[in-house]
């Protein structure tokens, strides 16, 4: 098989750079093109691949992807994982589940002479690891925008994958900028361990004042054709938004969650590309954990973080879902947080992810008036 498509230097360095090794990772930040560089290691090896996957979501993005960079059939493609098990043993997306449940036989890896892990930082998850020691293969590589994790296990990424053998810098051609809502949540929650952060999520999610200084928020940056992304982490308040902002809003309002079947979210993911591609604007609520990762809609331009977070991991994967288009310099990306000043704890949390969206290029701006 042949490589289709054309890489920009910076991709084509980092191809060569992991074409030196036998393995190891590619820190490369989102929007950069790391399924595309993939293809054309796949290319240049030649030798049967399995791609580890992390996310359903994920497997169509990669099919894609390995259609569109590739000279190849798709029933060269197979899947295990996801409702599907038909390997082909040429190229292989895998659920990294598949290979990690109790049942699994994670030594038919060895059948392959190349495993590329997208998302490496999830491969030092307990279960996956055990797997993964079971699997001797000649080519390993590793895809990740953040080679870290929250349970600071970094270290088993590089054990399995290999050291870091290039990273490509973020490239800020387009303007990014952030702005603060200071709100005026409080609690009587005392704790700062884990039952106390769920506890203060419930009540953030149920506080009727943030919730509609987040719909007006919202309101105000469709009004201007932006196309907005809205994460937060409880079900019940991204239905909550729901209901607020299809009483307001014109537009149309998506939502992406664990609780819709694979096919709703294809069906969904359809519906937002077919928006975008003709210039409609729209609001998509999230789930967090669902749209850090593998959510890739290049005019995504807004970005509302409606519950505090603060590992670098997760908030770097968040605002990459938006700095599609600014990273090739046409248009503005624009993340609107939520500072909740009255709680030290959030206070705090807020702070730590100011300084992150400022190394990754995101300006503070003025928090101006809502139009009337």
């Amino acid at each position: 098989m042949s490589f289709t498509g054309q890489l920009r230097p910076e991709q084509h360095n980092a191809v060569r750079s992991l074409l030196k090794h036998q393995d190891g990772v590619l820190v490369a930040p989102p929007g950069s093109g790391k399924t595309v560089m993939a293809c054309a290691l796949i290319a240049e090896r030649q030798v049967a691949t399995a791609i580890l996957v992390n996310r359903a979501e994920l497997i169509h993005q990669w099919r894609e992807r390995l259609t569109s960079y590739l000279d190849i059939d798709t029933k060269q493609i197979g899947q295990l994982g996801g409702g599907r098990k038909e390997r082909t043993g040429a190229i292989d997306l895998i659920m990294m589940q598949s290979i990690s449940h109790r049942d699994a036989d994670p030594t038919i890896l060895n059948e392959y002479g190349q495993i590329i892990v997208d998302e490496c930082h999830a491969i030092a998850a307990p279960a996956t690891e055990a797997a993964i020691r079971k699997v001797n293969v000649r080519f390993w590589t590793g895809l990740t925008a953040t080679p870290f994790r929250a349970d600071q296990m970094d270290e088993l990424i590089t054990m399995q994958c290999g050291p870091i053998r290039h990273v490509i810098e973020t490239q800020t051609q387009g303007s990014r900028q952030r702005i603060n809502h200071q709100t005026s949540f409080t609690t009587e929650e005392p704790g700062t361990d884990g039952a106390s952060i769920q506890a203060i999520y419930n009540e953030l999610s149920l506080d009727q004042e943030r919730n509609l200084l987040i719909v007006d928020q919202i309101i105000q940056a469709a009004s201007e054709q932006r196309y907005c992304l809205v994460l937060t982490n409880r079900i019940t308040h991204l239905h909550t938004l729901r209901v607020l902002l299809e009483s307001k809003l014109n537009y149309p309002v998506f939502t992406l969650h664990g609780q819709l079947t694979a096919q709703e979210r294809t069906q969904t993911r359809q519906n937002i590309a077919r928006y975008a591609a003709q210039n409609n604007p729209f609001v998509l609520l999230a789930i967090d954990k669902v749209a850090g990762e593998g959510l890739d809609i290049p005019t995504m331009d807004t970005l509302f973080l409606t519950m505090p977070v603060s590992f670098k991991g997760r908030i770097i994967q968040q605002a990459g879902r938006i700095t599609r288009g600014s990273t090739l310099g046409q248009q503005t990306a624009v993340v609107h947080d939520f500072h909740d000043t009255q709680v030290p704890l959030l206070a705090r949390m807020h702070r730590r992810r100011s300084k992150i969206l400022q190394k990754e290029g995101f300006l503070l701006q003025p928090q101006l008036p809502l139009e009337t």
